[in-house]
């Protein structure tokens, strides 16, 4: 009698944990759901060219949204780290361009984050990745 009340105890137990590990995993593990999408500025074009303004399309809930945009050509960084906040009243944009960056083809990420209260740690929430063409 006592063993088989331990095992419709543990069996319980297990079908709590399956439930409940279940549970977070179709909410997303506790994080906020976000996204981040590309939006040309400078022209009616989707795809972005070298010179051209963008910004980004940010869905959070997060507190202190931030996003970086970090570009390469051949391997080489080339636009280096810009950085805007989504929630303040800062210039959401960004120019596909920098002085290391005169033209041509580069790949591109932008990473949707948030900052610790002291801005001393990024936490990525979503990201999008892109082909800048010259």
């Amino acid at each position: 009698m006592r063993r088989s009340r331990t095992i419709v105890l543990t069996v319980t137990a297990l079908a709590v944990l399956v439930a409940a590990s279940s549970a977070v995993a179709a909410s997303g593990g506790g994080k906020s759901a976000s996204t981040i999408t590309l939006h040309v500025m400078s022209t009616a074009r989707t795809a972005p060219q070298f010179g051209d303004v963008v910004t980004f399309d940010v869905s959070t809930s997060a507190d202190r949204p931030y996003v970086l945009l970090n570009c390469y050509q051949n391997g080489v960084w080339v636009l280096a780290g810009q950085a805007a906040f989504w929630a303040s009243s800062t210039s959401k944009t960004f120019t596909l361009a920098s002085t290391s960056w005169t033209g041509g083809t580069a790949d591109c990420t932008a990473r949707l984050g948030s900052l610790n209260a002291d801005g001393t740690r990024f936490r990525e929430l979503a990201s999008t990745s892109f082909t800048v063409t010259g």
